[in-house]
């Protein structure tokens, strides 16, 4: 006689297993058994769901996890001096009793719960005892003695942050979406996005002379954020008549004079970012290899992003502003390569201070929630001009960077 054996509910036994790592890990906060075994037995269970997982997050989320745990393991690391960082690992976990609980139960308590931890556990705790702690990053560089341990640890802590940014936008856009009758529209958006880079603009030129320098280098920096002012006001001064104009989500290739709007803007962005490299490795020695990298990185993807944009034209293509479609995500790796490299290298010869050591961690941060802003869109017709308002944050860091540099040039 055939025996009938019930199917596994794979979900469920996710669910079970994450429920019960995650009450471990909050007794064993509560108090104190034994880290190192909490932080196996979270490898464990990291590997063992990759086997049964299939969403890609979760994927990313395990092995970056996996990266963390693994890079402590292998090099012997002890627990007692970094503490702080251990307990925040094990943290992290604690939202997951709620993330199941969810699944569940349907009740706003537990939503609320959920991110509430997610938030203080995730963001907070993890910012302030990992990402921003300039004791813990000093001692854990003495680990880091080659670039493969560099790209592990780094890679794998800034995966599970910038993770973590993603939920939290996806989150966001959850809170927001009941009140997007109350946005901006995309006409009154396109309006004052016409005019937010000459604040920064005003700003780096404020600060540019407030400072008093004899660095004449200054003038190629404002000169690519004018030539970007006038640019992005040009574009969005056209996407906004086309809004008037009845036009919900505009071709913006479908006439030559638009598309060339277009790429004059994202030309200009290429332009600005190279500039305030310029500015920032201009007076350093032996910095001319990098500086020449840095410019045929910017033509190559100048190059690419032309050839795309023209191409689509060509073939009598679309190119709406409001697609979530491949095409964007091809057009911000593009751009956002090439400004991540260029803001890489603006921090490499900044000293070696906490104030520095702040400065790397914002901008990379920035970049981070510029991307992820750009890709979830959580805030619908105003999304643009969030970006906008991070992009300000972005030149403020950018040109205190510059001063940093050029200040410890002229003391030598």
């Amino acid at each position: 006689m055939k025996k009938n054996y019930k199917t596994i509910n794979i979900p469920n036994v996710q669910n079970y297993m994450s429920l019960f790592v995650s009450t471990i890990s909050l007794f064993n906060l509560l108090v104190n058994i034994d880290k190192k075994l909490n932080i196996l037995l979270i490898g464990l269970h990291c590997a063992v769901d990759l086997l049964l997982t299939k969403n890609k997050e979760i994927i990313i989320h395990h092995i970056v996890t996996l990266g963390i745990i693994s890079f402590f393991m292998y090099n012997s690391i002890p627990v007692e001096p970094f503490i702080n960082q251990i307990d925040t690992y094990i943290s992290v976990e604690i939202s997951s009793i709620f993330l199941v609980l969810r699944e569940w139960y349907h009740n706003e308590i537990i939503d609320m719960f959920f991110i509430l931890f997610f938030v203080y556990t995730r963001i907070y705790l993890y910012s302030v005892n990992i990402i921003y702690d300039y004791s813990f990053y000093n001692n854990i560089i003495n680990y880091i003695d080659n670039p493969l341990k560099f790209v592990w640890y780094w890679g794998s802590t800034y995966g599970l942050y910038a993770l973590n940014i993603y939920w939290t936008t996806v989150i966001c856009k959850k809170f927001v979406k009941p009140f997007k009758q109350y946005l901006f529209n995309n006409i009154t958006t396109e309006f004052i996005l016409q005019y937010t880079y000459f604040s920064s603009l005003l700003w780096s030129v404020y600060n540019y002379t407030k400072n008093n320098h004899t660095n004449n280098y200054y003038v190629v920096d404002i000169l690519g954020q004018t030539i970007l002012s006038v640019s992005s006001y040009k574009y969005h001064e056209t996407l906004k008549i086309l809004y008037i104009e009845g036009n919900t989500s505009p071709d913006i290739i479908q006439k030559t004079e638009h598309m060339w709007d277009y790429l004059n803007d994202i030309l200009s962005i290429y332009l600005r970012i190279l500039g305030s490299s310029y500015v920032n490795l201009c007076n350093i020695d032996n910095t001319f290899f990098i500086l020449f990298v840095l410019f045929l990185n910017g033509i190559s993807s100048s190059y690419s992003y032309l050839k795309y944009i023209i191409n689509l034209k060509l073939n009598n293509d679309t190119f709406h502003m409001n697609d979530s479609s491949e095409k964007f995500m091809i057009i911000n790796f593009l751009i956002g390569s090439n400004i991540l490299l260029n803001t890489i290298m603006s921090t490499l010869y900044l000293p070696s201070t906490k104030e520095a050591y702040c400065l790397r961690v914002n901008l990379l941060i920035i970049f981070i929630i510029i991307s992820l802003v750009s890709l979830v869109k959580p805030f619908y017709t105003m999304n643009h001009l969030i970006i906008h308002i991070f992009l300000f944050i972005q030149t403020i860091l950018l040109v205190k960077t510059n001063l940093i540099v050029n200040n410890m040039r002229e003391m030598v």
